[in-house]
């Protein structure tokens, strides 16, 4: 009897602590349209350039992007170009320290890329690294040479699956064949750092279909894999097809993310974050990882000086707005304790939280602020003592994950209401 109890106990302790978390983390973000950019300050922030177009809606995605044209993205260029030169009144003195072209597929705009990177040089200066997400289907030699030749060393490829079945299940418009010969090419083009994204439970996808994309990701070398769970919205497509199965779906993404930890843990790639691993740590971030960056484009977002900022999600608002000021649609600002959960969330979605960076920081002891929750993470196997870091466990990384998923899809859904972004259900 025990035996059981034991059992049931520590599940609703750890479902416990996951709900807490998510839900302390969305009540702290509060958004407002009062935005004062005079008040915020930053230096050496990154920037995220969300570049819209794509060449297809895809079912699963969370946001409604913009089908490529030419002479929008024409408009849409100097429009980022307007915006970062808005920026670089409030933060003088600075230089940016990473780039990353977040889509959309930013690959689309690939011939216009270095016109944005020339701007950010002559205003802010640049120090770090450039990197760019792509579709397979735009890496040809071409646009390959191209990249590189622009100053981009760092790529990620949206492959999601190397499965044919799987890839048609998700309306990806191309073969196992392309997504192989894309990732050979990035590895051959010139990059520093190749990143993969995967995606997990998808329809047509089995437990044995996963294993053998990551098992083909691994064959081929790639620095970084990215395994992202399937989120759905009630305005995608992919929710109206899938809502039925919720409840499999549930337990099917906790049997493949076990996998993925533990098989790519055992052919030594370490945790990056808790959906994302490497070869090469402490060498590339995704492109809302960043300890400061802004957000440029229409609906980027990013985090400065415990501020949590949105532009206006349309594009045609967007290139209007920015031609009288930065098109800020909704800010969140977090301080004092609300700043110290965020902190300590984005941490552990890296795997652990440092007791030496929260004290710099915060002027307080991690382990004396949340003595109880993390005594309760330790109590309940999720987290313990490394060193000078609090640690997620195997079972802390699964549970990290299942929390991060609820934060994002609670998040999304402030974000949209707060900007009036509403995607068609």
């Amino acid at each position: 009897m025990k035996f059981y109890f034991d059992i049931l106990g520590g599940r609703l302790l750890e479902a416990f602590i996951s709900s807490f978390l998510a839900s302390k983390v969305l009540k702290d973000i509060s958004f407002s349209h009062d935005v004062n950019i005079h008040l915020i300050s930053t230096v050496n922030p990154s920037l995220n350039i969300r570049v819209p177009f794509c060449r297809f809606q895809c079912p699963f995605c969370l946001f409604v992007n913009y089908p490529y044209n030419e002479a929008i993205s024409d408009l849409y260029v100097k429009a980022v170009k307007r915006e970062l030169k808005l920026y670089s009144t409030y933060i003088k003195e600075s230089t940016i320290e990473n780039i990353y072209f977040s889509g959309g597929t930013p690959s689309l705009i690939s011939n216009r890329l270095g016109d944005i990177l020339n701007c950010i040089h002559e205003l802010f200066g640049f120090i770090g690294n450039v990197a760019i997400e792509v579709n397979p289907l735009d890496l040809n030699d071409e646009t390959l040479s191209r990249l590189v030749n622009t100053g981009i060393n760092q790529i990620s490829i949206g492959i999601q699956s190397f499965n044919s079945g799987v890839l048609e299940g998700i309306g990806r418009k191309y073969s196992s064949e392309v997504a192989l010969n894309a990732v050979k090419k990035a590895m051959d083009g010139g990059f520093d750092y190749v990143n993969i994204d995967l995606m997990f439970p998808l329809p047509n996808q089995t437990v044995s279909s996963l294993l053998q994309d990551l098992e083909i990701a691994v064959k081929l070398g790639v620095h970084g894999i990215s395994t992202y769970p399937l989120m759905l919205l009630p305005y995608t497509e992919m929710y109206k097809q899938l809502k039925d199965r919720s409840v499999n779906i549930k337990k099917m993404e906790k049997e493949m993310y076990m996998l993925i930890l533990d098989y790519l843990m055992n052919v030594g790639y370490d945790v990056r974050s808790i959906w994302s691993f490497t070869v090469k740590p402490g060498f590339y971030n995704g492109p809302f990882e960043y300890d400061e960056y802004l957000g440029i484009g229409p609906y980027a977002w990013g985090i400065i000086d415990n501020s949590f900022i949105i532009n206006t999600p349309l594009l045609e608002e967007y290139l209007v707005m920015v031609k009288k000021k930065i098109p800020i649609a909704a800010l969140a600002r977090f301080e004092g304790e609300k700043s110290m959960i965020i902190w300590l969330s984005r941490s552990l979605y890296h795997g652990k939280a440092s007791k030496t960076e929260f004290y710099k920081r915060f002027k307080v002891g991690l382990d004396k602020k949340f003595k109880w929750l993390i005594y309760l993470m330790r109590l309940s196997g999720l987290a313990e003592w490394n060193a000078d870091s609090l640690r997620l466990t195997r079972k802390g990384l699964l549970y990290g994950s299942l929390t991060t998923k609820k934060i994002v899809i609670g998040l999304l859904m402030k974000m949209h209401k707060a900007t009036g972004y509403y995607p068609p259900l």
